[in-house]
């Protein structure tokens, strides 16, 4: 299994990093043996600069950014509290994912216990998002279903528009489980142990050394 950088979007800025993902599986009944796909991981000083990953936020999100914008203008994005701390989503018309973390608000949790518990929380808790996203994308490419569009996103995969496939026992009584809940889980900690060392980097903008591996 493996998960590299392919390519750090501006020199100048090492807070956005393409990854690519290739993860072979075990068939636990579910026939998802490999998820082949990339995202974008993004660190941001505030809960804006989520809309400045790529096109489309506001759309898949549901959150407006002129309300954030105005949110943050207003003080209410501080290291004790966010507008947002972390998202994890579609982007760019549906062809592209990301995971976005708000770097003022994980400073704050570091304050209160210590960067190795706020990492393992916030990396965990975004990897559980996006686990779900690249399974669902995986299945959908074993449809022949177009990645480049909404198409995968809308698609009836059981119970009806936008009920997307779920993870737990595989069974015949609910066509949503379609994933098993041990791939899932394996999934889940191998993206949260990969992206751990990109993120150490990606917050040495905004920690000083001393704080980027501590605890409380």
């Amino acid at each position: 299994m493996a998960i590299k950088i392919i390519k750090t979007l501006s020199p100048t800025d090492p807070s956005k990093k393409v990854i690519s993902v290739d993860f072979k599986l075990d068939d636990n009944g579910d026939g998802i043996t490999r998820i082949q796909d990339t995202f974008t991981f993004a660190v941001s000083k505030d809960s804006t600069g989520v809309f400045k990953v790529g096109k489309d936020i506001e759309k898949f999100s549901g959150i407006k950014e002129s309300d954030v914008i105005k949110q943050v203008k207003e003080g209410k994005d501080r290291p004790e509290d966010a507008i947002i701390y972390g998202l994890t989503n579609m982007m760019n018309g549906g062809k592209d994912v990301y995971m976005w973390i708000n770097a003022t608000r994980y400073t704050g949790m570091t304050k209160k216990y210590g960067s190795i518990s706020a990492m393992i929380e916030v990396l965990s808790h975004e990897s559980t998002h996006l686990a779900r996203i690249l399974f669902v994308r995986a299945i959908a490419k074993k449809k022949n279903l177009n990645l480049t569009n909404e198409d995968w996103i809308k698609y009836n995969y059981g119970a009806g528009a936008y009920n997307w496939p779920s993870f737990g026992e595989i069974n015949d009584k609910n066509k949503l489980i379609q994933i098993s809940e041990e791939t899932f889980a394996n999934v889940v900690g191998l993206i949260a142990q990969e992206i751990s060392k990109p993120f150490i980097d990606m917050m040495k903008k905004y920690l000083p050394k001393e704080e980027l591996i501590n605890n409380k």
